[in-house]
């Protein structure tokens, strides 16, 4: 790799030092390391199951002392809703006359993407900016057979109209009310104030939000809360992906991207590039939901009432833990009782017991104990397996040799570990709680906790040209890797992603 002053020049101008350049280099051409995956994770080997009499025992016994903890919802939202519109921006850019007609013979015949868009077109009227589109087109009241469909996906799709097929997920509209229309990012915030008035003091939420439309969605968000919420006491922030997180990208001949200047490309490095956004937080306690998996209010009482579950368990498991640690720095406790947390400890988190570990002196034994116990804590929501596309929990090595409990995406296996692939019984549906803060109530470094191996190298096309990218360890993968880990199984009603714009017309999206 050649880098010339320019390209020095450039790379420090986005706060990125040559070093790094140099090692994200070495990871886009250098062999991957196999994750090595032992088991899925399953119920009661990894995954716990609680009754609802045991979650709401949690939730009274933190009651008292929950008002003294700030907890803050993050909602990853820097998304654009081009995947969402993924098939009707393919049949736009096609350029070619589109009729009902047209698609229902794709459907007929299974192609696509006319039989999703037929689908689309058949279910107009149920969409949230329907009269967007009727006030536009008059016509879509009632479609002719042959009437050409092209330029209202140019008005829905492009900066022709209103432009959705660029727009962050969070301004779509997701749900039509007989008296309003809520877009994602109403939603977020009206669950957060239902949260709020039923368990939390505070309405604390945090948004990452792309830097080009930060301005529209602050001012979207505003309007909502001041003409919704007047009286209400709502803390909104909103961070932006840093430039310096910014990676790399190489053609299959592994030389650096450069565009049609000759100027070296640095591209987003994913959403495990937001570890740094939480680092600068000052929660004790955040929880993170995605943007898309939101439900109308009318249907999320389950989504709720497990948010509160999951709070409550991480608070206890973090204060069974803060006292386990005061104690350790006290030297309070006798060998026997140091092997025994030792013991139970592994069994949940699963870091490294020397093969003779029982026979190690009190002090050593309280240093294995605490270095395993000192990280930060995630406990995060499991729903049994559909065959959605995604990760899900399991058994996996980490960068220190522990087997422990880790998300793992698909694009993390080799083929030859096909069989725990397809025996894993559980999905990540991203519903995180997550301790960031230590027994002297302070704020953990968390880049400390991370596995760089499990940085992602993906294929992309740029203009007809194949290359590599790199991505940063996922957020809830390989960025929070040598976290301690608890996974607790959550009911499937709490997880309905909208990753297509037909997904709005299910019934769990339906008011």
């Amino acid at each position: 790799m050649v880098l010339t002053p320019s390209d020095i020049e450039y790379i420090k101008s986005f706060g990125i030092s040559v070093d790094d350049i140099h090692k994200q280099y070495t990871l886009l051409t250098q062999d991957r390391p196999v994750l090595y995956v032992d088991r899925p994770c399953t119920l009661n080997d990894g995954i716990i199951k609680y009754d609802e009499e045991e979650l709401e025992d949690a939730v009274k016994s933190v009651s008292d002392n929950i008002s003294i903890r700030k907890i803050v919802r993050v909602v990853p939202a820097s998304g654009a809703a081009t995947r969402m519109f993924k098939q009707l921006l393919s049949l736009y850019h096609s350029g070619s006359l589109i009729t009902l007609a047209q698609l229902r013979d794709d459907a007929e015949h299974s192609r696509q993407p006319g039989t999703f868009a037929f689908q689309f077109f058949s279910n107009l009227s149920k969409f949230p900016f329907y009269e967007l589109l009727l006030s536009q087109f008059p016509w879509l009241e009632s479609i002719e057979q042959d009437s050409d469909l092209l330029p209202v996906l140019g008005y829905l799709l492009t900066d022709e109209g209103i432009q959705y097929g660029e727009l962050p997920k969070g301004l779509i509209p997701f749900h039509n009310y007989p008296d309003e229309i809520r877009t994602a990012f109403e939603e977020h915030i009206r669950q957060s104030i239902e949260i709020g008035n039923e368990f939390l003091e505070s309405v604390n939420i945090h948004f990452t939000v792309p830097e080009k439309y930060r301005t529209q969605i602050e001012q979207h968000i505003s309007e909502y809360i001041s003409n919704t919420f007047p009286d209400r006491n709502i803390h909104i922030t909103y961070s932006v992906q840093k430039l310096s997180t910014n990676t790399i990208a190489v053609d299959l001949n592994n030389q650096l991207l450069r565009n049609g200047d000759g100027q070296l490309v640095l591209r987003p490095g994913g959403h495990g590039a937001l570890l740094e956004n939480l680092n600068e937080s000052d929660a004790d306690i955040f929880y993170i939901k995605n943007i898309d998996n939101i439900v109308p209010s009318t249907k999320n009482k389950d989504s709720k009432s497990y948010t509160k579950y999951l709070i409550s368990l991480l608070i206890l498991t973090q204060q069974r833990i803060h006292t386990c640690l005061r104690n350790l720095e006290s030297g309070k406790l006798a060998i026997e009782e140091l092997l025994d947390l030792l013991n139970e400890f592994h069994a949940s988190y699963g870091f490294h017991l020397p093969e003779k570990y029982r026979s190690f002196s009190k002090k050593e034994l309280e240093d294995l104990l605490y270095n395993a116990l000192d990280r930060p804590l995630r406990i995060c929501g499991m729903v049994k397996n559909t065959g959605e596309p995604g990760g899900g929990p399991f058994w996996a090595r980490d960068c220190e040799g522990r087997i422990s409990p880790q998300i793992v995406e698909m694009a993390q296996f080799d083929e030859s570990q096909r069989n725990i692939i397809d025996s894993a019984t559980h999905f990540n549906p991203v519903d995180l709680v997550c301790g960031v803060k230590n027994h002297r109530n302070e704020h953990y470094d968390l880049t400390r906790f991370t596995d760089p191996t499990t940085a992602f190298i993906s294929t992309k096309s740029v203009n007809g040209k194949e290359i590599k990218a790199m991505e940063w360890p996922g957020l809830w993968n390989g960025a929070m890797a040598l976290w301690n880990t608890l996974f607790v199984e959550v009911p499937l009603s709490t997880f309905n992603p909208v990753k297509t714009v037909n997904d709005l017309l299910r019934i769990e999206h339906t008011v």
